[in-house]
């Protein structure tokens, strides 16, 4: 499931919640909330923060915040 609102012309706000299933035990829930920010007409920041709700699987799984530059062409 996502979701986004867009808070000005050049600001939203995003998010998205999934489950990962497979077959064995483990299934989890990842999620991620965000904010991109459209500083020129091609070019945006994307501040997002990831996590789930398993953290047993060791540090690829660990919750983080990624700042990403979008360029459209």
């Amino acid at each position: 499931m996502n979701a986004s609102y867009p808070a000005t012309e050049k600001l939203s706000f995003s998010g998205a919640l999934g489950r990962q299933a497979y077959d064995g035990p483990g299934d989890y829930t990842t999620w991620n909330a965000g904010a991109t920010w459209a500083f020129m007409p091609r070019l945006a920041a994307d501040l997002r923060y990831h996590d789930t709700s398993e953290h047993g699987f060791g540090q690829l799984y660990d919750s983080r915040a990624v700042l990403s530059l979008k360029a459209t062409f």
